[in-house]
């Protein structure tokens, strides 16, 4: 190589060029024609299945009766282009022009799209609510979201509605998604509100902590109350996380960015106190817990059909239902559909 051969080279692989651009010699218009196929395949048709990304386990933590773990990936992080916590008055929840038990009217003043985790408590309004499934509320829009009843024993009061921060336990969790077992596993329904109802009162019963209209909302400030934990943070580069509890994986949960985890990290622990506080605390063995992990991972998800769900063929164990946004997977949520606390029926 003479020495004029040798400073291009040196130029080149100190430039700001891709090292197989270096190596290939490609071209400003070669290099141009590659960035409009990638523009044009980001923009490409809506997938209808989607990989797991590659996650990797960390130590566990303590919470009361329960253990969490943190969980990382080697998938690419995306700018986040949404919010997860309403700022002001931007979020307005009303019940409909002719109330209806299961659904609610949102609409997001903001200039920015608002991810509500599945769950999540809506409060107040006819009756305390429970969001069934992860939505993207964008700004501007007015919108209908689907909900389950979480207080039985009222129907009537003011058609405002609060946002919560709190999310439903594990067995209500099981009861939204309608979870139930079949002869070739664990199977993934609709919403099931009697089994919702059934699950709350059990609660109530469990903790001693009945109340006159059978919220659960009412139930967990109790519960809160007299807990008295520490609040969670995340740690760095952390987008998910593993509830255990009597010593066997029950719930994981990813998110597309680490800040969306770090918002939401405490109240997703949070929300297994009303399951953990009716159980000996029993330690967790890690090998349980990256066996649940990597069973998860390896589960292929196909969106449902006509909508922005995505979920696994059935399984015994992994009930996964993940939220596609952009063509992404923003939100994946996975029960434990052997565990004792999550199976409805």
């Amino acid at each position: 190589m003479n020495a004029n051969n040798n400073q291009g080279w040196i130029s080149a692989l100190t430039s700001n060029l891709p090292l197989v651009d270096v190596v290939t010699g490609a071209s400003a218009v070669t290099r141009a024609t590659r960035a409009s196929t990638s523009a044009a395949q980001q923009t490409q048709a809506p997938r209808d299945t989607f990989a797991m990304p590659n996650l990797h386990v960390g130590r566990g933590y303590r919470y009361g009766n329960l253990d969490w773990y943190p969980i990382w990936s080697d998938a690419e992080t995306t700018k986040r282009d949404y919010i997860t916590e309403a700022a002001g008055d931007t979020i307005r929840i009303s019940e409909l022009a002719e109330p209806n038990v299961g659904w609610l009217e949102v609409t997001n003043t903001g200039t920015k799209d608002l991810v509500i985790l599945e769950g999540t408590f809506i409060e107040a309004g006819f009756q305390h609510r429970a969001l069934v499934n992860t939505v993207v509320i964008a700004a501007g829009e007015t919108r209908q979201v689907h909900v389950v009843c979480i207080e039985r024993g009222r129907w009537g009061g003011a058609h405002g509605q609060q946002l919560g921060s709190r999310r439903a336990p594990a067995k209500v969790r099981g009861a939204l998604r309608g979870i139930r077992t079949t002869n070739r596993g664990a199977i993934q329904g609709t919403a099931d509100q009697g089994e919702v109802w059934a699950k709350v009162a059990e609660y109530g019963r469990n903790l001693n902590r009945h109340n006159q209209t059978e919220s659960l909302v009412e139930m967990r400030n109790g519960l809160d109350a007299e807990a008295k934990l520490p609040k969670v943070r995340a740690l760095a580069g952390q987008i998910g996380v593993l509830i255990a509890i009597g010593g066997h994986p029950i719930a994981l949960e990813v998110f597309d960015h680490p800040k969306t985890l770090a918002e939401r990290l405490d109240s997703i622990v949070a929300s297994y106190l009303p399951d953990s506080a009716t159980v000996a605390y029993q330690a967790t063995p890690g090998y349980r817990v990256r066996a649940f992990v990597q069973k998860a991972g390896s589960k292929k998800l196909q969106v449902i059909e006509q909508s922005t769900t995505a979920v696994n063929l059935p399984d015994a164990l992994i009930a996964t239902q993940a939220k596609v946004h952009k063509n992404r997977l923003l939100h994946i949520s996975t029960l434990n559909a052997k565990h004792e606390l999550v199976l409805a029926a």
